[in-house]
């Protein structure tokens, strides 16, 4: 089922991490490791470059992912990313 997302799917699963219900479950590891499967999924169907280059600032963050979103530069990114999607 999840293989058959489309992109605007495919960016709401990539967003999930600002929901602070998916946010309280990202503190466990295999929840992390189980979101980082995912985006890896999503990387293929999305064709947008700036929704790529986000999922590679997730992959590429070294911190429990639950923390992601109080990154301030992170967030300056994802903050930009919304008002270029609208």
């Amino acid at each position: 089922m999840i293989n058959q997302f489309d992109a605007s799917q495919a960016l709401i699963v990539v967003l999930s991490f600002e929901s602070s219900q998916i946010s309280k479950k990202l503190q466990h590891s295999l929840c992390q490791q189980r979101y980082r499967e995912l985006l890896q999924m999503m990387k293929v169907k999305v064709s947008a470059a700036a929704v790529k280059e986000l999922i590679e600032e997730i992959e590429q963050y070294k911190g429990p992912l639950d923390k992601l979103q109080n990154q301030s530069d992170f967030k300056r990114k994802v903050d930009n990313f919304k008002k270029i999607i609208g």
